[in-house]
């Protein structure tokens, strides 16, 4: 008698993984052993999101802008598939992006987007999945928000780099329709970004950074 396949449960519940959103409970896959049928456990304790800045709580969040959804751009919840992508689009990078991420293993980086998410249910940042023509092609976040200025993040993925200044133009009056009270910052050493930055409006200040010295120097 041939052994029932139950290969499509399991994918059921692979796909219920990766359509999470971060903001929910984590959702736990776990095996029972007297039945090869996975078992989804549900756990409490989901993040709430707060609402939009300066923006009563009983209103909705603001809708994306006709100048994001004519040009086919979206914002959305990130799910757990996202940042499954997020990891593939890291391996594939350059050094530099990796030493950014600081991450060695997807594991990792599941828990450090966990945690940005937590900072978002704490109103200190701001996380999005970028989507082009329902694509996914990257990450939009500000954080931390520290008061009246956010320290705005964008990745895309290798394959769209080339599109980069449009889409940031376009999250940027996004961000100013969204946030209006809220001053946006960012760090670089990339002389490219730095010239759009200048274009796009920003001005450059001074900030002073305390790096602990090494240890070989200390001992002297």
């Amino acid at each position: 008698m041939a052994r029932p396949d139950f290969s499509a449960a399991r994918d059921l519940a692979d796909d219920a993984l990766s359509q999470q959103s971060l903001y929910d409970p984590p959702i736990v896959v776990e095996t029972d052993p007297a039945s090869p049928l996975p078992i989804m456990e549900l756990h409490e304790g989901g993040l709430s999101k707060p609402p939009p800045v300066d923006a009563p709580e009983t209103e909705d969040p603001a809708p994306i802008v006709d100048h994001l959804a004519e040009s086919g751009l979206a914002l959305r919840d990130p799910t757990v598939g996202d940042v499954d992508r997020l990891w593939d689009w890291i391996r594939s990078d350059d050094a530099v992006t990796q030493r950014d991420f600081n991450v060695a293993t997807s594991v990792e980086l599941h828990e450090k987007m966990r945690i940005l998410a937590r900072s978002v249910a704490d109103g200190q940042a701001v996380m999005h999945a970028l989507s082009w023509r329902g694509d996914h092609v990257g990450f939009a976040t500000i954080h931390p928000i520290l008061g009246s200025i956010g320290l705005a993040h964008l990745y895309l993925r290798p394959a769209s780099r080339g599109q980069g200044v449009w889409i940031a133009r376009s999250l940027l009056r996004e961000a100013a329709t969204r946030y209006p009270t809220l001053d946006l910052a960012i760090t670089t050493e990339d002389p490219r970004v730095e010239r759009f930055a200048r274009r796009a409006g920003f001005t450059q200040t001074q900030y002073f950074v305390l790096r602990p010295r090494a240890e070989e120097e200390t001992d002297g």
